[in-house]
């Protein structure tokens, strides 16, 4: 594995009988990169201990703390309303840079006004210059414990779950920022009288697609972010875009479906170098799901920014789809057809360079089966597959036709130009049945033995 370079890693262990979402967002994944700064010991942290009023507020107790803050649940002295404030840690308070970072924190919440969007209340500063900010205390669970409690949600249910998370995140880049840091335990749900609510928390780490006036506020090769998280480019430590939260919706996808990250390991850094170079699982691997749905969160995984969904709103209606489609499969009905299974593969690690070919490979290889009337339930970084239905009486005859075609195919694919020799093909051909619904004026495929990828054996392979 390479010598990736991180910051200090620390670990974040909250009272596990706190009730609020905030004394927990900070403990979904054991470990979280952060700069090393913010780790910083100080005799201060001491002082903070004793802590017994900020502003108007009476403090209850700690219920939450990360790298540079702390969440107190509290009481208004007067109304007795309660709420949650996050303080800056105080030793802190020296580093202009880190001031500045909370301030804008506070700010990026105050101008994406949202039903979804946990609401601040108002804003100062301690008696020790600490600046902070009041907000709703949001009684309930996060995401993540959720998922801890209920086990793996079904198709149906991840999609009323992920509707207002989306929704938040597409508010979040319409302001012009990147949340950086979407995950489980940064959603709060709250279920009271049959009416469930749900709100993004932790803009943190937040950071304007803009670019921001005078120095940058993180510094060149500082991670910031959640391990399981991270997209590719926020592991490089590259300008990030909207697509990068795209990234982390899809593991959170991943993870609400199956129960389990796509990626995993004791070390962050070898989950960093996975998000790198590793192709993503299918959630099918996991649990029983459909291909549609699988083609979803790849999209999302996908190691290339601009081969993802563009905004949260479109992943959103994909993900619509892909499980209308799951609820509709078994109201469909079964046609032959043809399927072509196109796979990529290498024996050492990838590099951009290979995903760069293997891109270039899937991309010819689906405008030729399009031209012959392809359709492609499923697509990703290092597959293609696709699928024709077919007239029962002509199964053989067009079987054969194809295999012609797709000979042609493989020698152009393996003659192509600056191809990668660490990149192996195997193109296979197989013939089955689909599941086929009525959509508009067309036949969707919804399911079938033809879109397990496992049921592309060697004796369905073309060989040289």
């Amino acid at each position: 594995m390479p010598d990736l370079e991180y910051n200090q890693v620390v670990s974040r262990s909250v009272d596990p009988s706190s009730r609020t979402s905030q004394s927990s967002q900070l403990a979904d994944e054991a470990t979280e990169i952060v700069p090393v700064e913010m780790t910083l010991p100080h005799q201060a942290m001491l002082a903070q201990r004793d802590l017994k009023h900020i502003g108007e507020y009476i403090i209850d107790e700690l219920i939450g703390e990360g790298g540079g803050g702390r969440v107190f649940s509290a009481r208004h002295v007067m109304s007795g309303e309660r709420v949650a404030i996050k303080v800056l840690r105080p030793e802190m308070v020296p580093l202009p840079h880190l001031v500045t970072r909370f301030n804008r924190e506070v700010e990026a919440i105050q101008m994406m006004r949202h039903p979804n969007i946990v609401e601040v209340i108002e804003t100062g500063r301690t008696d020790l210059g600490q600046p902070y900010y009041v907000m709703e205390l949001l009684e309930g669970v996060n995401l993540r414990r959720l998922l801890q409690l209920h086990g793996r949600f079904s198709p149906a249910e991840v999609l009323d779950l992920l509707t207002p998370v989306c929704n938040a995140v597409q508010a979040v880049h319409d302001a012009g920022f990147v949340h950086r840091d979407i995950k489980g335990s940064n959603v709060h749900v709250v279920d009271v009288g049959g009416r469930r609510t749900i709100k993004l928390l932790d803009f943190g780490i937040a950071k304007s697609v803009h670019g921001e006036a005078g120095p940058g506020l993180t510094e060149p090769g500082v991670k910031l972010g959640s391990a399981h998280t991270m997209a590719p480019e926020q592991v490089r430590c590259e300008r990030l875009d909207a697509r990068a939260d795209i990234y982390a919706l899809g593991v959170l996808t991943f993870q609400l479906l199956t129960g389990e990250y796509p990626f995993d390991a004791e070390d962050p850094r070898q989950i960093a170098f996975l998000h790198l170079q590793a192709p993503p699982p299918r959630p099918s691997s996991k649990a029983q799901l459909s291909p549609a749905l699988d083609a979803v969160v790849l999209r999302c995984l996908e190691k290339q920014a601009e081969r993802r969904f563009s905004s949260a709103t479109e992943l959103l209606g994909a993900l619509r789809a892909a499980i209308g489609v799951e609820e509709s499969a078994t109201n469909g009905r079964d046609m032959p057809a043809l399927g072509v299974l196109i796979a990529l593969a290498s024996e050492v690690e990838l590099d951009d360079a290979m995903l760069e070919d293997m891109a270039n490979v899937l991309d010819q290889a689906a405008q030729c089966l399009a031209n012959h009337g392809f359709g492609f339930p499923l697509q990703t970084a290092t597959a293609l597959l696709g699928v024709r239905s077919v007239d029962p009486a002509d199964v053989e005859q067009e079987r054969q036709q194809l295999y012609g075609v797709l000979s042609d195919l493989r020698v152009a694919l393996n003659d192509r130009f600056d191809a990668h020799p660490a990149v192996q093909l195997t193109l296979s051909l197989r013939q089955g049945e689909v599941r086929c619904r009525v959509s508009g004026s067309e036949l969707e495929v919804v399911g079938g033995a033809l879109l397990e990828l496992d049921s592309y054996g060697a004796e369905h392979q073309l060989l040289d």
